[in-house]
């Protein structure tokens, strides 16, 4: 079966799918989500075809909201770095209270 290549319109949907992944927390599917819009985008750019108005606005709103989703992604390495810390906090007062 042929994929049909995917047109600015459809990567831009694509994207915002994406957010609402990430804004869900969704964050075991980004890996292959962020894949797939890679593919997207490598095939569409492929055909060497010049892109028009609608498309150049597409792209642009593509590329604001992938910065979104990583905003979105560092804040959460963050939270969760912030609650590893917390843990081995935790441990350490533990250990600390067992061995007095």
């Amino acid at each position: 079966m042929i994929k049909k290549q995917a047109s600015a319109a459809d990567i831009l949907v694509f994207t915002q799918d994406i957010l609402v992944a990430v804004i869900a927390e969704q964050w075991d599917d980004l890996a292959a989500l962020q894949q797939e819009q890679s593919q997207m985008l490598r095939d569409f750019f492929s055909d060497a075809v010049v892109a028009s108005e609608a498309d150049k606005v597409n792209f642009i709103e593509v590329q604001r909201l992938n910065k979104e989703i990583l905003v979105a992604v560092e804040r959460y390495k963050s939270e969760l770095a912030t609650e590893l810390r917390g843990i081995k906090v935790g441990r350490l007062k533990v250990g600390s209270y067992q061995s007095t």
